[in-house]
């Protein structure tokens, strides 16, 4: 909780999985592990590698990335401070403190995390500060690690050509994509404008420096939609020749000519030019939502998400291009048939086989 699980597959072929616990009103929520046996076709024990105390249970959900020489990285938010540890194949590390606990972050609550690995092999994490509340120091922030995760730098302030300060609620769910030349990609949902709408906003990293925050773009350099419509959570991608590829949702009954939220799929290329957003769901009756985008090389694009089906329950679907970006299958079934709808949470999708992933 809030993000759910997420999965990390190694090179090796090990696989990992990480989830957290709610806890009960004011108490202490959990974080796990589980890996799964490849011998015994089933998975192991979870073991609790961490914890979040108090009102910060909510946010102690882990996010889970394996690196090139098998090992894996966690981090979670621990009573609104980011820590990581490091599974060597002997067990979790200790966790280390990513936002540190001198001023300011001694006092900051520091949540919603998001962790990848560039293509230097340094650890990165992007983290927010929207349980502040105070409309001011709500913020997203980027962190890297150059050791492993044994020390972090001083974390940047990102979006502040862009925010106020104030993000509030789950504007401040962070996701992070990491791409060739040492590129970092943070998005996050942007509070309403001066339009009335919800858009989101991008920032980059390009191996030295971050650059502007930039909303999402037609080809001529408008707003996506004209700023009339609703757009939630943008997922994000590179590809190997450094091109990024975004996956979002638009909120339901924003399209006056499509009565439910739909994924939608735009690129930006390496030049600079974005592409036409295209709407890659139809689901009648029902939301899409919650994408999660990833490139799986050999110019493949993979995106999943939640939708609800004709019957009203909600399951996990997906989406393939195999040129990335140009075409794209029709939806499929991704989970088991159930009687009941699953929670809405961001699914996750592991990456492998790739040095900047």
């Amino acid at each position: 909780w809030p993000g759910g699980s997420t999965i990390a597959r190694a090179g090796n072929g090990d696989l990992m999985l990480v989830f957290g616990t709610l806890g009960s009103d004011n108490g202490d929520s959990l974080v796990y592990s589980v890996s799964y046996d490849d011998f015994l076709q089933a998975w192991d024990t979870p073991v609790a590698i961490g914890n979040g105390t108090g009102e910060s249970r909510v946010i102690s959900h882990a996010n889970l990335v394996a690196d090139a020489d098998n090992n894996f990285h966690a981090v979670w938010a621990n009573s609104f401070n980011i820590v990581h540890s490091k599974n060597d194949g002997s067990g979790w590390s200790t966790p280390v403190s990513v936002t540190g606990t001198a001023a300011p972050w001694d006092t900051l609550r520091a949540a919603h995390t998001a962790l990848s690995i560039d293509s230097n092999g340094n650890l990165w994490v992007a983290f927010s500060t929207v349980w502040e509340k105070d409309d001011l120091s709500e913020w997203c922030y980027a962190s890297t690690s150059t050791d492993g995760g044994a020390t972090w730098s001083t974390p940047d302030t990102l979006f502040k050509d862009s925010l106020t300060g104030e993000m509030g609620g789950t504007l401040g769910y962070v996701h992070l994509a990491t791409g060739p030349g040492g590129k970092v990609g943070v998005t996050v949902r942007a509070p309403k404008g001066e339009f009335g709408y919800y858009n989101c906003i991008t920032q980059e990293y390009d191996g030295s420096t971050w650059g502007a925050s930039e909303y999402l773009k037609t080809p001529a350099g408008g707003h996506v939609f004209g700023d009339t419509v609703d757009i939630y959570q943008l997922s994000s991608t590179y590809d190997d020749a450094g091109n990024r590829h975004f996956a979002f949702y638009t909120d339901e009954k924003d399209h006056d000519s499509k009565e439910d939220g739909q994924i939608y799929y735009t690129k930006k290329s390496t030049d600079g030019t974005w592409a036409s957003p295209e709407m890659l769901t139809a689901f009648p009756g029902g939301a899409a939502d919650y994408p999660t985008i990833r490139f799986g090389g050999n110019d493949d694009l993979y995106i999943a998400f939640f939708a609800t089906g004709d019957d009203g329950i909600r399951r996990i679907y997906g989406v393939n291009s195999a040129d990335l970006g140009a075409n794209w299958t029709s939806p499929f079934q991704l989970s088991a048939d159930v009687t009941e709808s699953l929670p809405a949470r961001p699914p996750s999708v592991s990456q492998i086989g790739r040095a900047h992933v």
